[in-house]
């Protein structure tokens, strides 16, 4: 979502006021900050949702897994840097994921139960 047009009038969410909104910067994820002047309030017009999007987060997976990113192994600095994410996202990803999987000995018993 793209920042309201200059000429649109923005409201405060707390009191109404459409006069004396200034900005007041940017948060984290970079959409702009507006402060009411008349409440006192820092509001977010149009906020955006934190986070990488999921084809970022299974493409780091991928990229883990198959260990194709480079020849001599792919940790998980390597694809931090490739996909421009903090490393320790990555590390959490990897952990959520494996957290998900079955225990290795649910593993052995249907593999020997298909045999």
């Amino acid at each position: 979502m793209s920042e309201p047009s200059p000429h649109a009038p923005l409201s405060c969410p707390t009191c109404g006021a459409t006069t004396k909104q200034h900005r007041a910067g940017k948060n984290q994820t970079g959409t702009a900050r507006r402060e009411c002047r008349h409440y006192g309030r820092t509001y977010t017009p149009e906020p955006k949702a934190p986070g990488c999007a999921l084809s970022v987060r299974r493409q780091a997976l991928k990229l883990y897994v198959d260990g194709t990113l480079y020849v001599d192994g792919t940790n998980f600095r390597r694809i931090a840097r490739h996909l421009g994410v903090n490393p320790q996202s990555i590390a959490n990803w990897v952990s959520a994921a494996t957290a998900n999987l079955p225990a290795p000995s649910l593993l052995a018993e249907r593999q020997k139960k298909t045999s």
